[in-house]
């Protein structure tokens, strides 16, 4: 039977509050409410997590997408971009509106992959102090806790498979397979994050989205 998105959502949020309750010092928590996520497309934990359209506070989906394919950046950002997002109602048409191009551009070479078809979340809850970008702060339990709450994340979701966008996230996931062994029998996959490139800038921006697309598309396959 499909699941409500709104009851998902704050299933989701609820679990969060529940099991992350060791935050390292000045990072800053998200919303506990759907009323307070961004009222747009943009990822979880600051949002909702669903494709919600290119403009100002698009709808939400009735529907949860039933066994989505989970996105898994590292970290959210700051309280800074958080608040961006809230104002502007949404990423994809903001100054997080590149990343969202890019992502984008990685799903028409999957398939394509519709992104109402994902589930888009981050490894890490809470924001950062500083800098959007760049390694959150720790502190003792705050990654298991986190890392626990990952686990829940993919029984809530229940997702088809596990993208893993950037270094960074692929190592909290690997830790998190470990921790849980569960989780090993869910395909995943380690592409680059949306908002990175080669160092050399090779190959072509176009190329390298059909690279990232093309292991995508492996996975599901």
């Amino acid at each position: 039977m499909p699941r409500l998105s709104v009851d998902v959502i704050q299933q989701l949020l609820d679990e969060m509050e529940r099991l992350v309750v060791t935050y390292p010092e000045k990072v800053e928590r998200t919303g506990k409410t759907l009323d307070e996520l961004i009222a747009g497309t943009a990822f979880f934990p600051g949002g909702t997590g669903l494709w919600r359209g290119r403009i100002p506070e698009g709808p939400l989906p009735m529907y949860f997408p039933e066994k989505p394919v989970m996105f898994i950046a590292h970290n959210f950002g700051n309280l800074a971009s958080l608040k961006e997002a809230i104002r502007d109602k949404g990423e994809a048409h903001s100054s997080f509106a590149n990343l969202w191009t890019n992502l984008l551009g990685f799903l028409e070479h999957a398939g394509p992959l519709d992104p109402s078809e994902g589930f888009f979340t981050n490894a890490l809850m809470g924001l950062k102090p500083d800098n959007r970008s760049g390694k959150m702060p720790s502190c003792t339990g705050y990654k298991e806790q986190c890392q626990h709450f990952l686990s829940r994340q993919v029984q809530i979701v229940d997702p088809i498979a596990v993208v893993t966008l950037g270094g960074e996230a692929s190592i909290l996931w690997r830790r998190a397979k470990r921790l849980y062994p569960f989780l090993c029998t869910l395909p995943s996959i380690q592409i680059m994050h949306p908002s990175a490139r080669y160092k050399d800038q090779k190959p072509t921006t176009e190329l390298w989205k059909r690279e990232q697309g093309a292991k995508i598309l492996a996975l599901l396959r």
